[in-house]
């Protein structure tokens, strides 16, 4: 079993922690899964960036699975913005979350009267998403879901004003 993080086993082993709230690790999240399996203490709630949230009985998420997101993002494109080609946007840094996310809403889309023209995986510490914008625009993409983060959102959204491209856009949840 690996070594969880120092923060979570001193909470756990030395202030006798019964339940975890909020706990935030995108990044670092999985390296504490087996530990706190092991000891039974519950998770509620936080990143949801992790297939941990759907897998393992003493995590409890707080918001929606991969499939329910892609599923938002495809209505929202799709019925509230009433267009049928549509892209996605998604991260490199979560790769298991985001290529989830990417994989339902291709795999959904379909359903949807949806026809992806493109999706294109990005660093969220890119300083400009230009090239992105160019290429969803002569994708012929009418609308976007961005699963990425809110800066990131913020940058994609100047990159594409810069090449006048002004798509539809439906937001990741956790990023709003």
């Amino acid at each position: 079993q690996a070594k969880p993080p120092a923060p979570v086993q001193h909470l756990a082993e030395t202030q006798k922690v019964i339940v975890f709230l909020g706990q935030a690790g995108v990044f670092t999240g999985a390296s504490s899964v087996d530990y706190l399996t092991s000891r039974r203490i519950p998770v509620i709630g936080n990143d949801i960036s992790q297939n941990t949230w759907w897998t393992n009985p003493l995590f409890f998420p707080q918001g929606s699975s991969h499939v329910a997101v892609s599923y938002g993002y495809l209505y929202g494109l799709v019925k509230y913005h009433k267009v049928k080609d549509i892209g996605n946007i998604w991260c490199i840094e979560v790769p298991r979350a985001c290529e989830q996310i990417n994989r339902a809403f291709k795999e959904l889309a379909p359903k949807f009267g949806a026809t992806v023209k493109k999706d294109i995986q990005v660093s969220l510490t890119a300083p400009s998403y230009v090239q992105q914008c160019l290429e969803f625009k002569n994708a012929g993409v009418q609308s976007l879901a961005m699963t990425i983060d809110a800066a990131s959102q913020v940058r994609l959204a100047r990159s594409c004003q810069q090449v006048g491209w002004f798509p539809k856009i439906t937001p990741y949840p956790l990023s709003v």
